[in-house]
């Protein structure tokens, strides 16, 4: 095997993987906060302005 191919693989399978599990990561905490906010009580809307 040449090393040209573990050069390709490394120069643009390891990016491409990174980048793949960012994205995944990302999903992931977008739809932690949505889980959270869901549990979290409503209150601000029905309680008046504090001052």
């Amino acid at each position: 095997m040449s090393l040209i191919w573990l050069e390709i693989l490394l120069g643009f399978g390891a990016p491409l993987a990174w980048g793949c599990w960012e994205l995944y990561a990302l999903r992931r905490d977008r739809a932690a906060a949505r889980r959270q906010a869901a549990a979290a009580p409503a209150d601000d809307a029905t309680e008046p302005a504090r001052r």
